[in-house]
């Protein structure tokens, strides 16, 4: 955690504002709710006015629910790597192609040798449909210790898979309920959360507006739409007989997008400027330590726009008090996965951890030593530098310090000629990280799951 901290942004009375807000648009406009199943169950609960698939709430139906919000955990890793790009950069041609079975699990095997978190850097692109998310799935939890599997979920038969394959490895499981700004609930998530029921599972909600196309261009506005769309969605879900509901760790972020392209952005000076006050926000709903989801860059290969967007935009979200940072290795925002990438952006993150570290001024202000250096001395040979300089000074693995002179001696290479090397250096193991009975259990839910796909 940071020893240098912002101050915040927003005042508590911006936040009561912001929170009034999105309980008028509860009031006044509602969620689409787009589930037979869910819509009954809403319609004879005091409070909410269902609406064909419009339901509205009460200002007492949200106060009710208020106490019962809740935030995640957070994340047991520092780092959090990938995030399911279709494409892969590989660093023996520097190519960028479609992703493989093969690639997934070298990836991911070199995440594990790294001590990062995984969510499947890859998607699968020689399987299709369902069985890919399933395959995913599996080869994130038999591989790497902190894994959050897939992530990406679409059909209610691998997400059954899914919570199987990661409550019988002990990892973080449920179901991702996503709101498709404005105001509507994703359908397809409802289905499969209405679909599985009976299993009682957790739900993570988090929304998506994005300021200036599906949200308007205010800042006040936007935020004011993330907490309804969130707190409305919470509502929905508890009042439906939904017990474990709690936001997705970065469930407030607000989105931007490009003008020209119409693209939305995970990164520059505006997001930024979103992703620190939605922060903010999201600690008032629980999330005591809101990600920094900010190692993405729109730039398509490992170059000096990736770093200024990564390093920049890291260091804002530490010095507001991140402690998670998402999508290491990710380029193009999320269209291609980079294992050199990831190498920098590791480093980016330990020089960040070495500025934001804590200290405190010594007691001894060491008088005696500067008078027997004296003037015009040195102390490079003293003990106490000799003692303490591997503690104060950041040794980095990756950047270099070099003078011209010794750079050219050392081969002239470049960042991402090291970040090749550390790459290369890497030890990996070829076994899985769990038993062999686990790996039996793990290829039999896999088998079944298929199976019963298709059957379909």
């Amino acid at each position: 955690m940071s020893c240098f901290k912002m101050e915040p942004v927003l005042s508590s009375a911006d936040l009561d504002r912001i929170e009034d807000a999105a309980i008028r648009i509860l009031g006044e406009i509602g969620l689409q709710v787009p589930n037979p199943g869910i819509l009954e169950a809403l319609s004879h609960k005091a409070g909410l006015q269902v609406n064909g698939e419009r339901v509205t709430f009460d200002r007492a139906a949200i106060l009710e629910i208020l106490p019962q919000v809740k935030g995640c955990a957070g994340y047991d890793t520092h780092v959090l790597a990938g995030g399911y790009a279709s494409n892969f950069m590989d660093p023996a041609t520097d190519e960028i192609r479609p992703g493989t079975v093969e690639d997934l699990i070298s990836q991911v095997k070199i995440m594990e040798a790294l001590g990062v978190g995984v969510v499947a850097p890859i998607v699968v692109m020689d399987i299709q449909g369902p069985m890919q998310e399933i395959r995913m799935e599996r080869l994130t939890h038999e591989y790497a210790r902190k894994s959050y599997g897939s992530s990406q979920i679409t059909h209610i038969v691998s997400a059954e898979a899914g919570l199987e394959m990661s409550e019988l490895v002990g990892r973080p499981h449920g179901l991702e309920l996503w709101t498709d700004s404005p105001l509507k609930m994703n359908g397809n998530c409802l289905k499969m959360a209405w679909g599985l029921r009976h299993l009682k599972p957790k739900i993570r909600i988090a929304g998506m507006p994005t300021i200036g196309m599906s949200s308007p261009l205010s800042m006040f506005a936007t935020f004011a739409q993330s907490v309804a769309e969130c707190l409305g969605s919470m509502a929905v879900m508890k009042f439906a007989g939904f017990d474990d509901v709690s936001f997705r760790i970065d469930a407030f972020d607000c989105y931007t997008v490009d003008m020209k392209s119409a693209n939305p952005l995970v990164n520059g000076p505006e997001y930024l400027r979103m992703l620190i006050i939605s922060n903010e926000i999201a600690r008032r709903y629980g999330i005591k330590n809101p990600p920094g989801k900010c190692l993405m860059t729109t730039s398509q290969r490992p170059d000096a726009q990736a770093a200024a967007e990564k390093a920049g935009q890291c260091m804002a979200a530490a010095l507001t008090g991140a402690d998670h940072f998402m999508a290491a290795g990710m380029l193009g925002m999320s269209e291609s996965f980079s294992p050199i990438q990831l190498i920098i952006d590791l480093e980016i993150i330990k020089f960040i951890d070495a500025f934001t570290r804590p200290f405190e001024l010594e007691k001894d202000p060491m008088i005696d030593l500067l008078k027997e250096v004296g003037p015009g001395g040195l102390f490079m040979d003293q003990d106490s530098t000799v003692s303490g300089m591997r503690d104060f000074y950041w040794k980095p693995d990756l950047f270099v310090y070099n003078a011209l002179f010794s750079w050219v001696a050392e081969g002239a290479k470049s960042t991402t000629d090291r970040a090749k090397e550390v790459l290369a250096a890497i030890k990996v193991s070829d076994e899985p990280v769990v038993s062999p009975e686990v790996s039996a259990e793990l290829d039999r839910i896999e088998k079944h799951y298929s199976a019963k796909l298709a059957a379909l």
